[in-house]
């Protein structure tokens, strides 16, 4: 063979290779993501759960190369039924993502319809498990127990409170964490819990509030806890107008009485979603249920912005030590 044919031949074979990268060379991730997220009725701005969800979803945007496509969850259960159903119909989303409490059961109920369609829910589980929806759920147990560990420290009439919402399992882990937070840094502090309910546990105002009234004035607390969703408003006014302590959960509500909200315990969304998406562009999702908590990052509290001089240095010098040690888990809170 001559060198001329030889140059020819290699020539041939490098084309070749070049061809065959453009026609077979593309990877998993370079196939975008397509993603599909409906938020809850207040949208983005309510510096709590849309928020991180979006800021999960831009952070897999730039890491990923995703596209996402944002929806506001629609009122009635039937009208959310029929939004999903359209979604997972059209096939246009690798990965339904909803965010608002509200949407587990649409979920459950069309992720059998289209069994071949991935979902996401957060918060609550599903009844029964589905292969192809991935819950997210948070060691809410954990976030309460640093709620206790600051009102036990803060208390000054050995007792505390805890308003919740309703007996959701989430709202339940709030309690039982925050009464074993309580208990650890001061063994004779009375515990008192109570509960909304009602017709509207979650946006009762006026209910909640004379509710956490009746606490202040009947067992003497010094600090309450709400994990009321809207209704902690309520309790935030109570403890206000009777000069308590309050600590919030799930948003930022430091600023809606400051000095009197010591902190907001925050369950941040951003982590768990980036970390399903991620598992998903590399083909890996699973239809299971997945806990986040203080080692994660996923459990946080708020800066202590009106408070840092009412709590005092050595009061959060403890508190930080005590959180790195259930984030370490040398510290176990148990449910």
């Amino acid at each position: 063979m001559s060198k001329k044919e030889i140059m020819k031949n290699k020539m041939l074979v490098i084309i070749l290779i070049f061809l065959s990268i453009v026609t077979f060379g593309t990877t998993e991730t370079d196939a975008k993501l397509k993603v599909a997220v409906i938020y809850s009725v207040r949208g983005k701005g309510d510096k709590s759960y849309n928020d991180f969800a979006y800021e999960g979803l831009m952070k897999s945007k730039k890491d990923f190369g995703i596209e996402f496509k944002e929806f506001i969850q629609k009122i009635s259960i039937l009208d959310i039924e029929d939004q999903l159903r359209a979604m997972a119909k059209s096939k246009k989303y690798d990965l339904i993502i909803g965010i608002p409490k509200a949407i587990k059961l649409g979920i459950e109920k069309i992720a059998k319809e289209y069994p071949e369609q991935k979902f996401v829910v957060a918060y609550e589980a599903p009844e029964i498990s589905l292969s192809n929806v991935a819950t997210i759920l948070f060691k809410e147990e954990e976030g309460g127990f640093l709620a206790g560990i600051l009102a036990g420290m803060m208390t000054k009439s050995y007792s505390v409170g805890f308003m919740g919402s309703t007996e959701t399992e989430n709202v339940k882990r709030y309690e039982k964490g925050f009464r074993q937070g309580v208990k650890y840094v001061n063994k004779n502090t009375i515990i008192f819990s109570s509960y909304v309910d009602g017709e509207n546990p979650y946006f009762d105002i006026p209910l909640a509030k004379k509710k956490t009234e009746n606490m202040i004035k009947k067992n003497r607390i010094g600090v309450i806890f709400h994990s009321a969703g809207g209704s902690g408003i309520g309790v935030l006014n109570a403890a206000q107008e009777n000069g308590i302590f309050a600590i919030a959960s799930e948003q930022n509500e430091d600023k809606l009485a400051p000095g009197t909200v010591l902190t907001s315990v925050m369950t941040d969304l951003s982590i768990p979603l980036y970390y399903i998406i991620k598992n998903t562009v590399k083909g890996k999702f699973k239809g299971e249920e997945y806990y986040f908590g203080l080692s994660d990052n996923a459990i946080k509290v708020t800066d202590f912005k009106y408070t840092v001089n009412i709590i005092g240095k050595e009061k959060l010098n403890k508190f930080q030590e005590i959180r790195e040690m259930i984030r370490a888990g040398k510290i176990k809170v148990q449910y």
